[in-house]
């Protein structure tokens, strides 16, 4: 997850096709969409799948908690344009990804 994170950021950063790169977090994938704006249906979104038996547990961005989100990176910047953080359960135990205002990705 944190790798597909600096993907995304660093792909904004590139301003690859001249676009903005984000990700979208669900239960037991993620997405990396192209622009501001996720689309289940984009033909270039790249699907991601969490090997059982993690999974996404919970997702905070932007001050809002639900079981699925999405944020983007400014181009040329890699700015997010949201914080917060994600946490990823086993049935014995959980981590939470944490994403700062520069962009930093970081794990504990």
């Amino acid at each position: 997850i944190t790798s597909t994170l600096h993907t995304a950021q660093s792909q904004s950063l590139a301003s690859i096709n001249s676009s903005e790169y984000g990700v979208h977090f669900q239960a037991v994938k993620i997405i990396i969409f192209t622009g501001k704006v996720f689309s289940s249906g984009a033909t270039d979104n790249k699907i991601i799948n969490i090997i059982s038996p993690s999974s996404i547990s919970n997702v905070t961005l932007g001050g809002i908690s639900s079981s699925t989100g999405e944020l983007y990176f400014e181009r040329l910047s890699g700015i997010p344009s949201k914080i917060g953080t994600i946490t990823i359960s086993t049935p014995s135990a959980s981590k939470i990804i944490t994403i700062s205002a520069t962009g930093a990705v970081s794990l504990n």
